[in-house]
């Protein structure tokens, strides 16, 4: 365990991984809507590190996604709606964490 036991340390983990998720969200959907794959590559790649660390692989599956929807220049609203869904899932498990 990274926080042998540090309770201020893991809220501080919390609160970064919580803030690139915002991050995450606004920037893809940013990224999609402009057909951009450097910056979904981009956001994708900064937000996976974190995404590892807490094992949180639903997210990871759908920014791979999103790059695939620009590649192939499919509709992306369903994408769109699903980050925005696991997003808020993953922000409540998160805020559950904090003491």
């Amino acid at each position: 365990n990274m926080s042998m036991g540090d309770q201020t340390f893991v809220n501080e983990l919390i609160r970064l991984c919580t803030d690139n998720l915002i991050e995450f969200e606004e920037v893809i959907i940013q990224a999609l809507n402009e057909h951009d794959l450097g910056k979904a590559k981009s956001i994708n790649h900064k937000i996976k590190g974190a995404l590892v660390m807490l094992n949180i692989t639903s997210l990871q599956t759908t920014g791979d996604e999103a790059e695939q929807v620009i590649i192939s220049n499919a509709d992306f609203k369903e994408i769109i709606e699903k980050i925005k869904n696991q997003v808020s899932q993953i922000k409540e498990k998160l805020s559950l964490l904090k003491c």
